[in-house]
């Protein structure tokens, strides 16, 4: 019996339906943690081939979120990266400590720092007055009067 089709080229590289390129692409992208494209291009035609393979692979890498995102293009130097809002209350909260204050109570004298607590969502904030910037009270505070 004789076959008209062959699964592999004269390189012998499995050549990949087109059915199949889609999902090829997304598990190498995924499983070598984004690279670019000439990355990815070079890692899958050791093994496989198609037509118009650099095209797909280009096309694929710019229609992915998180490349686009991480490119060096995107982000100026000494600048803080653009950052996705946040849909949901509660879900991400932002955390800082301020500067010593001064404040007198009762004819004394005091100095006293303070934990900043912000829900980025619906900006609620809690400020907490605290004696020490130790890890262990920020964590403990932190649980205390944010999560229960």
């Amino acid at each position: 019996m004789e076959t008209t089709a062959s699964l592999v080229d004269g390189d012998h590289r499995i050549i990949v339906p087109a059915a199949l390129t889609q999902r090829l692409l997304e598990w190498y992208h995924t499983t070598l943690v984004h690279p670019g494209v000439n990355h990815l291009y070079n890692t899958l035609r050791q093994h496989y081939t198609w037509p118009k393979m650099l095209e797909q692979i280009r096309t694929y890498i710019r229609s992915c979120h998180a490349c686009q995102l991480g490119k060096r293009g995107m982000r100026g130097y000494g600048k803080i990266p653009l950052k996705d809002p946040e849909t949901e209350p509660w879900k991400d909260v932002a955390v800082d400590l301020s500067r010593p204050w001064k404040a007198t109570v009762d004819n004394k004298e005091i100095i006293f720092h303070t934990l900043t607590i912000i829900d980025v969502f619906t900006g609620w904030p809690e400020i907490i007055p605290i004696t020490t910037k130790k890890s262990e009270m920020i964590a403990d505070l932190l649980i205390q009067e944010w999560l229960q």
